[in-house]
């Protein structure tokens, strides 16, 4: 049996993690928000996805710790990997809107 050493750490710098990733999409969804002007049904439609994605990340980063930081005590944790896939096929399409625009320009 594995054994955890910093049980409520692991959970803490977990969710410390979401949180910046939560921070960094609001911040790109109003960095997009330069090239409303040119692009705008586009880049309005980005930026809402990315600030409602980044609420979201923060409003489900509350219960999710708490359920980690148990399923670490009790040592049974999973990893989430529904939620690593949805941040990373949301980037992707985020980086190919980046790519969009900068070949656009």
């Amino acid at each position: 049996m594995i054994t955890v050493a910093d049980p409520g750490l692991q959970a803490e710098r977990t969710a410390m993690s979401w949180t910046r990733t939560a921070l960094a999409l609001l911040v790109c969804a109003a960095t997009l928000l330069r090239w409303a002007g040119a692009y705008p049904a586009l880049i309005v439609a980005a930026s809402v996805a990315l600030a409602v994605s980044g609420l979201v990340i923060v409003g489900l980063n509350r219960r999710a710790y708490r359920f980690q930081a148990a399923a670490l005590a009790a040592e049974r944790s999973a990893p989430n990997a529904a939620a690593v896939f949805l941040l990373t096929a949301m980037m992707l399409g985020t980086g190919a809107l980046a790519l969009y625009l900068v070949v656009q320009a």
